[in-house]
């Protein structure tokens, strides 16, 4: 079964192919991808190491992680493990929820569609249902 890993702390020079032949030491790579985000990962570039079995996943993560490449400590988690991953990918949180508060409707509105229920003080919040 083939298992994702995530690769952080990247020196910026590396490319795909360096790292497809770095893995391979630790078994069959799959894929790899390459990502450069200063935004999310100002501390260097992240990639995706795609391993094609479980055995070979493990073997890179305990190789690999806090493997020193030009200079830097990789850090190899298995895909969804991390953090920066989370922040580094199309990983997005949800939007928070604006609170807008409703407006009693004028005296003379005959045509609202809260009735009496929306007959409160302005700002106030509505409760329909209860």
């Amino acid at each position: 079964m083939k298992r994702k890993l995530f690769v952080s702390n990247l020196p910026e020079v590396t490319n795909q192919q360096e790292l497809h032949a770095l893995f391979a030491q630790a078994g069959e790579v799959a894929a790899t991808t390459v990502m450069r985000d200063r935004i999310s990962a100002p501390d260097g570039d992240v990639a995706y190491v795609e391993m094609s079995s479980t055995e070979g996943a493990r073997a890179a993560v305990s190789r690999f992680d806090q493997y020193e490449l030009r200079g830097r400590l990789l850090r190899v988690r298995e895909s969804g493990t991390d953090v920066r991953e989370r922040l580094s990918s199309s990983y997005a949180p949800a939007r928070p929820t604006a609170v807008v508060p409703l407006r009693a409707p004028a005296s003379n509105d005959t045509h609202s569609s809260q009735g009496a229920q929306g007959m409160l003080d302005e700002g106030a919040p509505v409760r329909v249902g209860d």
